[in-house]
């Protein structure tokens, strides 16, 4: 794999292995998802919106359904999936290069009583341990903004789905004008080599074959989500600092403002991805 791949791994399972990390999402986001939410309805909570977020995705697709087989690409705690298996009765495939958030999710997949529906599988999307053809429906949410090599990614999800199969993601990103002083924080909050656009991800999944369904800007969503974490990690400090560090807090609270900043002052966006692979075409 390219040096750039290399550390943009190396980087985020550095991140989501730290027990500061996991601790911290597992308060702020309630242990189900990681994700930004949908906020619709209002004074909806973040787990909430977590959740409405995958609803939200889910509805867009046309092929969801009893015996399709769904991959999440960066699964995360497995919250997503688990909606996912649980409302339309998919089968589903977790790929995370985190072995300490496959673990855990895997015993909460049992708790659930959805182990037999729910494969874990530890690896990277640029390189995805699965033959040709063999999901329905690939899906990640902010994922990819981890990804050092994205024109390699969008081939590789092209070669594991089935003909006729769906492609549907979520990603903050920079916008074309925003300024490398203005993004470097933003990626250090993360442990980050690099942002993805808009205009690069709909390039990359041109030249790979998909067909575009239709890219949809929520980025008020993402502005709202993390306004809220910014105001809990401020009003739940003395809490938090129970089992995480205050030196990560301090660099969290402060990230996550740096990303409030960037979405308001128009140098990130977030939204939300629809491709599909042609019928009749092979890997």
């Amino acid at each position: 794999m390219p040096d750039k791949t290399d550390e943009a791994i190396q980087r985020s399972v550095d991140y989501y292995n730290s027990s500061d990390t996991d601790n911290y999402y597992r308060r702020i986001w309630g242990g189900e998802s990681i994700h930004v939410g949908i906020y619709d309805e209002p004074g909806i909570g973040i787990p909430e919106a977590a959740r409405a977020a995958v609803t939200y995705l889910a509805n867009r697709l046309d092929t969801l359904g009893p015996g399709s087989t769904v991959i999440d690409l960066g699964s995360g705690f497995g919250g997503p999936l688990r909606q996912l298996v649980t409302d339309y009765g998919c089968n589903g495939i977790a790929l995370n290069a985190s072995a300490l958030e496959l673990e855990e999710m895997a015993k909460t997949n049992q708790r659930a009583g959805l182990a037999e529906k729910i494969k874990p599988l530890e690896g990277n999307y640029e390189d995805i341990p699965l033959d040709d053809a063999q999901a329905d429906i690939a899906w990640s949410q902010e994922a990819f903004l981890h990804c050092g090599d994205r024109a390699k990614l969008m081939r590789e999800v092209f070669r594991i789905l089935k003909p006729g199969g769906e492609f549907i993601f979520a990603d903050p990103m920079a916008t074309e004008s925003a300024p490398v002083e203005v993004l470097q924080p933003m990626l250090d909050r993360a442990n980050l080599v690099s942002f993805g656009t808009v205009a690069g991800y709909l390039a990359d999944a041109k030249a790979a074959g998909f067909i575009d369904r239709g890219y949809v800007d929520r980025t008020e969503d993402f502005l709202t989500n993390y306004r809220t974490i910014v105001a809990e990690t401020r009003d739940r400090h003395e809490e938090l600092k129970q089992e995480i560090s205050e030196a990560f807090l301090k660099k969290i609270g402060n990230g996550m403002q740096y990303w409030v900043d960037g979405g308001e002052n128009g140098h990130m966006v977030w939204g939300c991805f629809h491709f599909v692979k042609p019928n009749g075409v092979g890997p």
